[in-house]
């Protein structure tokens, strides 16, 4: 596939590089029907608002405060980055319009809805209950947002037959999903070993949701799999270590990144077995693991600065300028001057530029002729 060049950063805003890449892959193929909606549902990586309009629930990370949202948007939107995330430049891609969030009731949702919720887990909170972990307060998890799926559907286009025709029309965003259940299970003292016997039960969570909207009529569904989390500033600060031979090459910890890789492993067999009994259905894993590795082996390439490649744009102290009792968003806490230049944005989550990167391996999945030109 033809990568997206970097030039788009110095166009401000234009959408030639996402939408050329897109008609270049697609070979302009108007035999093929071209996406109509787009569905959502994850976490903060994919929330556009939703968290922030949930009422009486504040996020440490103030993602409704400055600095957020400057870079692209001029203001704060929702969402957690300085400005546009991967679902952002995939619509753009499709020249389709920003997907609107659920929970902004005077928005239009003419196509597809934004159903992702910042803090959101896969499991739901009885699994937690059980294990004696904490949930955030009105967690959104997995099915809650699926049933929000439902609500808009049946409000939308009220009946299963013509519903199953948008649907089909559509491209579904499952996910990122599942870093926010291994994290309530490390933060509060859980060993790897432990959260790592959480995999089968949330990769089978994922997979039962994913059935649900194929039943819906869905056609065209992408999943990917989890960051490298043990490269992120709050990992690295909350859990670091005083033995060198706990952190690879390039600074990260090795051992979070091996549970996470056996997550996005175990999640891969599963689609694959999901896909022969779907065989007209297309699913693509999307390697988010691989796009942020991508950049850390080689950051200077994409224009990053290698000496803040772990460190925080919006943050304060600490190696990794992270503090979890300051977060981005609130009064003491300042963003660096050139987010272009960072991988991270807050500690938790990345830069728009660093989005851009990782949208490009969705956009160049979704737009090849197999993906769309199904039977």
């Amino acid at each position: 596939m033809a990568s997206l060049v970097p030039t788009f950063f110095l166009l401000a805003g234009s959408l030639s590089s996402l939408t050329l890449a897109y008609a270049a892959n697609n070979n302009n193929n108007n035999s093929c029907p071209n996406y109509e909606y787009i569905f959502q549902v994850g976490d903060s990586l994919a929330d556009t608002g939703n968290r922030f309009r949930i009422s009486n629930v504040k996020s440490s990370y103030r993602a409704d405060h400055f600095p957020y949202g400057e870079k692209f948007f001029g203001k704060p939107t929702g969402r957690f980055s300085d400005g546009r995330l991967v679902i952002d430049y995939t619509a753009m891609s499709l020249k389709l319009p920003l997907l609107n969030p659920y929970m902004d009731k005077t928005a239009n949702f003419s196509h597809g809805v934004n159903c992702a919720v910042a803090g959101s887990t896969v499991l739901n909170d009885p699994f937690y209950v059980a294990k004696n972990i904490t949930t955030a307060k009105d967690n959104r998890p997995l099915r809650s947002q699926l049933r929000w799926l439902t609500t808009y559907l049946k409000t939308t286009c009220h009946t299963r037959q013509k519903c199953s025709k948008v649907v089909g029309k559509s491209l579904f965003m499952f996910g990122e999903f599942g870093g926010n259940d291994y994290y309530l299970a490390l933060s509060e003292g859980k060993s790897i070993e432990e959260a790592k016997t959480f995999v089968p039960h949330i990769v089978k969570a994922i997979v039962k949701g994913i059935t649900q909207v194929i039943r819906y009529g869905a056609k065209r569904i992408v999943v990917p799999g989890i960051y490298p989390l043990g490269c992120f500033p709050n990992y690295l600060t909350m859990f670091s270590s005083l033995d060198y031979e706990d952190y690879d090459e390039f600074g990260c910890l090795k051992a979070y990144n091996e549970l996470v890789m056996y997550h996005n492993d175990y999640l891969e067999r599963a689609l694959s077995i999901l896909k022969l009994e779907y065989s007209n259905v297309a699913i693509k894993y999307i390697y988010y693991y691989a796009a942020v590795k991508s950049i850390l082996e080689r950051p200077t390439n994409f224009g990053f600065d290698k000496k803040s490649i772990l460190k925080a744009c919006c943050g304060i102290g600490g190696q990794y300028n992270y503090d979890d009792d300051n977060p981005c968003g609130t009064s003491k806490v300042q963003a660096c001057s050139d987010s272009a230049k960072y991988l991270h944005w807050d500690g938790v989550h990345l830069t728009e530029k660093a989005y851009y990167y990782v949208a490009e391996h969705v956009i160049n999945g979704i737009s090849s002729k197999e993906f769309q030109c199904l039977q």
